[in-house]
This record gives C-alpha cells, structure tokens and sequence, in this order.
C-alpha cells in the first residue's frame, strides 16, 4: 500500500502536494482572517510558516503523513492546507487533519469537496477501512462541519495535547468506516450538487433586495462573524435553526444581523430564542420555497 504525494482534483478544488514553494501563498491564506489567533486550532504566523512546512515534510519522507495545499480553483489561489496523518498502513487506517482555510473559503464548497476527495483516496484509492478526524473539544465550527460530513463520533481524548497558549486541549475523535462510505459519499455529492443547483437557479435567490455584487460583499463582511460562530446548524421544514453562543455581544450581534436581514431580505423570518440549559441562543431563520437554499448559501 503505497502512499505517495498526488494531486487530487475537483470542480472547485485542487489538492496539490506542499512544497517550500508554497509559504507565501500559504502565509497569504492565514491572513485571511488573522487565522493565528485562534485559540481552538494550531495555525502558522508569518515566523512560524517555514518551520510548519519543514515538519509536515519530514513526516512525509518518513512515510507518516501526506500534505497538501488547497487550491480554489476559481482563483487559482492557495487558501489553507490539509493532510493525511497517522498512516497505519498495517491496519489499513489513517487520520485527516491538520485542516485551516481562509476566512472567504470558510463554508464554502471549497471544504466539502477537498474532505470529498481525501475521503475518495482514502477509501477507494488507498483502500483503508477507517478515516479518523480529530478536533479541539472547544472548536465547536470544526465538530459540526465534521458530523455534516457523516462521521460518527467516538468520544473525548483528555488532555490529548498542549496547545501554544499552555491549555491542555480535548480533543473529540470521529470517524468513518469503510461500510459507511458508500451513504457519506453520496451525501457529500449531493451536497455539492445541490450548492450547483442553487447557483444554477438563480443569481440572487429568492426575492433580495439587494444586488449580486452587493450580496456577495454583504457575506464577506456583516454575515462572515456571525457565520464563523455557528455552533450548530438543525434542518427544519422551511428553513434552517442556528446555535450560537449565549452572551450579551452575541445577542446585540444577531440582533443587528436580523435587522439587516429583514431589510434586504423581507421573504425571511426570524425567531430567536434562549436554551439556558446549553447556554445557547438559538436561531431559527425560515421561508418561502427557495429558503433552504439561500439560507445554505449564506450560512455554510
């Protein structure tokens, strides 16, 4: 079982093998969003990105892991970087990780279909039987992106590692069978397919008061925090419900949010509640037919 650096492609996406060539393409991406600053994942500074591509490959030359760069297509720019780790070649199982993207390709098709191809290599090229992902306890983003791929989760590795501002993170482990691909990847294909149909559909969705071009700055800049809080996302008849974190910043945030919303967006209805036993506020944003679809758009 020979595991060696190649190029994965997709419509939208490019995993190309890391090289020393790529620390300023990938010093670019951390900047979209002050990445380093995160508390709930280890992302390089301009100081550390040197360091951090010598690393991944020594473990490479080793035959431990596999790095990649992520491209989008679209701009033929370089907007994060993920890898195959924990290759057990011997028990036929490996980890994906090591994941961060830029702040624009958050929620985009751009994770959904890279997780797509790893997963594709993984399983039909590679032949493995299990796909580990593991992600901080706190990262709340991370856990909800890895349970929409259709990993089940394990349970908590206690103080699995140190982080650099000395806390002892958890970490949740999920993972993904070789019995189950077949039903993950069908439903990863879906989702893209249904993101294309979306685009497809129409230019604005629904009824928005706004522009094209207005819309599109709109969700790269007042919708981008909101959407980067998102704990968890709940399917509902006519819309989607969104968990964020119970405070008074959050509370002043969304209400806001909804203000704008509601002016350029009159087709959409809100209702905000409180779950005081999760410490939760809790989103609940419906509509008209072609609700889903924007809704998904804007928020994944």
């Amino acid at each position: 079982m020979d595991i060696s650096p190649v190029t994965l492609e997709g419509p939208h996406v490019r995993l190309e093998p890391l090289s020393l060539a790529h620390e300023e393409s990938l010093i670019a991406a951390a900047a979209d969003g002050e990445l380093w600053n995160s508390t709930v994942t280890v992302v390089p500074s301009r100081d550390t990105m040197a360091a951090y591509i010598a690393s991944a490959l020594k473990a490479q030359a080793q035959g431990r892991e596999l790095p990649f760069v992520i491209i989008r297509k679209s701009s033929g720019q370089v907007v994060g970087t993920t890898r195959f780790y924990d290759i057990e070649r011997n028990e036929k199982r490996v980890a994906i990780g090591y994941t961060w993207l830029a702040a624009s390709a958050q929620r985009t098709e751009v994770n959904t279909e890279a997780k797509l191809l790893l997963l594709t290599y993984a399983f039909e090229g590679a032949r493995f039987i299990r796909v580990e992902l593991i992600t901080d306890v706190l990262n709340h983003q991370s856990r909800a992106a890895i349970l929409r791929l259709g990993a089940k989760q394990e349970g908590v590795l206690r103080n699995h590692m140190a982080m650099p501002d000395g806390r002892y993170r958890d970490s949740v482990c999920f993972s993904i069978i070789e019995a189950e691909w077949p039903e993950v990847k069908a439903q990863l294909e879906a989702r893209l397919e249904q993101r294309k149909s979306a685009r497809e559909a129409r230019a604005i969705p629904v009824a928005c008061a706004l522009t094209a071009p207005e819309l599109q700055e709109r969700r790269q800049t007042v919708l981008q925090k909101v959407r980067r809080a998102v704990r968890d996302v709940r399917e509902l008849e006519d819309g989607y419900a969104y968990s964020f974190p119970l405070d008074g910043e959050w509370l002043r945030e969304l209400a806001g949010m909804i203000d704008l919303e509601r002016q350029c967006c009159p087709f959409l209805s809100f209702r905000l509640t409180v779950e005081e036993s999760k410490r939760l506020l809790l989103l609940e944003m419906t509509g008209p037919e072609g609700t889903k679809d924007f809704l998904q758009s804007t928020f994944e």
